[in-house]
């Protein structure tokens, strides 16, 4: 598939046929619950009031 070719595709799915797309955000929720890296420890420093 060439870009010209899935750009009018998106473009025909958005119903935005004549304009330009100059952003897609993808939204909704992940399709897996990856596990949360290790802190790295160090990394902030806290210097009180």
């Amino acid at each position: 598939m060439e870009l010209s070719e899935a750009i009018r595709e998106i473009n025909a799915l958005m119903g935005m046929e004549g304009r330009r797309l100059a952003c897609l955000i993808p939204v909704g929720y992940p399709d897996e619950n990856p596990k949360a890296p290790p802190r790295r420890e160090g990394s902030v420093q806290w210097l009180g009031f």
